[in-house]
């Protein structure tokens, strides 16, 4: 499926833009996958690396009706820490 930049999609689909496809539906399989790729970046990042235009908000947004959390990575303490 296309996607375009903008959406008239009545279930909200313009805050998810960038990934709408032409029939109003959104491609959620397609980003979940981008996701789970690119899901280390930060959502400047992805939103660079995205087919089409899209915000770093709009990421953010779609990142949250996923499901994705980004978890911090634990830190490397040595025992030598004080």
């Amino acid at each position: 499926a296309s996607h375009l930049a903008i959406s008239t999609s009545s279930d909200g689909g313009a805050f998810f833009s960038g990934i709408i496809c032409v029939d109003g539906g959104a491609n959620w399989d397609k980003f979940r996958e981008f996701a789970k790729e690119y899901g280390h970046k930060t959502q400047a990042e992805m939103a660079e690396l995205w087919e089409g235009e899209i915000s770093k908000r709009t990421i953010s947004r779609a990142l949250k009706k996923i499901g994705f959390t980004q978890e911090k990575r634990p830190m490397a303490t040595g025992s030598g820490m004080k």
